[in-house]
């Protein structure tokens, strides 16, 4: 079949998730020359979105940028800035007092994309 040219293309599914041609501000990155020296110094956000049985259900997750790990989570039906927000704020408590942290996001569609938060 090679030799007669006969190719099967392979189909492969595809979820599209962003939507980049909103009508937010758009923000550069902000912390691509900064280099993380510890934790909780700089957490993403990050949103996926997970297949069950008969639908989809989203997570968005805090995730620390110096360790990779996930530092509170939230699981939704729908995809809000909302679930983030919350996951955010299920997370600032387990900062240290009176210490800064830089927040860089792309899913938090109607806030900056890189917030400094004070505890």
């Amino acid at each position: 079949m090679k030799d007669k040219n006969i190719i099967c293309k392979i189909q492969k599914s595809f979820k599209k998730t962003t939507n980049s041609a909103h009508n937010y501000k758009k923000y550069s990155n902000l912390i691509k020359n900064i280099v993380v020296k510890c934790i909780k110094e700089i957490w993403h956000a990050e949103i996926t979105y997970i297949r069950i049985l008969t639908s989809f259900v989203y997570q968005a997750a805090i995730i620390d940028t110096y360790s990779k790990k996930i530092v509170r989570y939230g699981l939704g039906k729908t995809l809000s800035a909302y679930l983030t927000i919350e996951a955010l704020k299920d997370a600032i408590p387990i900062l240290s007092v009176s210490r800064y942290l830089i927040l860089c996001s792309h899913v938090l569609s109607f806030t900056p994309a890189a917030s400094t938060i004070n505890t």
